[in-house]
C-alpha cells in the first residue's frame, strides 16, 4: 500500500499541473508522499510495539481444572476458563508462524463471558492443544462419573 500511494498522489497532483510549475508539483508530491509513508511506518511500528507489549504482559497457567489468563501492563486482569466448559479447540498457524514454531490456539467453550478465547504466539501449538484437550477430557470424565456418597 505504501508503494501505491505516491503513484496515486502523483496522478492527483498531475491534474494540478497547469496551476503549478512542474518542479513545485514534483516537490509537493514527494513531500506529501513522504509524510504519508512516514505516517504508515509509524503506525505499523506502534502496532508492533503494542503487540509486543501485550505478548510480554500476558501469562497463561494451565492447571488440572482451569486455564488462568492474566493480562495487563499497569493494571492486571485475571480471567479463567473452566476446562469442563471447553467444547472444541482449534490451532491456526500462518506460514511465518510455522517457520517460527508458534501459533494460536482457540478454545471454544460454553462460558458466557468469553465463549471463544485465543491463546496467541504459543510455542508448539499442536502439543498445547492436545494437552488442553486431554485435561478437559479428564476433568469432564471425573465430573460425569463422580458419585455422591
Amino acid at each position: 500500500m505504501a508503494l501505491v500511494l505516491p503513484v496515486i498522489l502523483r496522478a492527483g497532483v498531475g491534474r494540478l499541473g497547469p496551476l503549478l510549475p512542474s518542479n513545485e508539483a514534483a516537490e509537493q508530491t514527494a513531500r506529501v508522499g513522504g509524510w504519508i509513508v512516514g505516517a504508515l511506518i509509524a503506525y505499523e511500528l506502534l502496532r508492533f510495539l503494542g503487540a509486543l507489549l501485550m505478548l510480554r504482559n500476558t501469562h497463561y497457567k494451565l492447571t488440572n481444572q482451569r486455564l488462568i489468563i492474566e493480562t495487563g501492563t499497569l493494571s492486571k486482569t485475571v480471567g479463567e476458563i473452566d476446562l469442563r466448559s471447553v467444547g472444541d479447540t482449534q490451532v491456526s498457524q500462518s506460514l511465518l508462524d510455522r517457520l517460527l514454531g508458534i501459533g494460536s490456539v482457540a478454545l471454544i467453550s460454553t462460558d458466557k463471558t468469553s465463549p471463544v478465547s485465543v491463546l496467541r504466539w504459543m510455542a508448539a501449538p499442536r502439543s498445547l492443544r492436545e494437552l488442553i484437550r486431554t485435561r478437559a477430557y479428564q476433568v469432564s470424565h471425573r465430573h460425569l462419573f463422580t458419585r455422591a456418597t
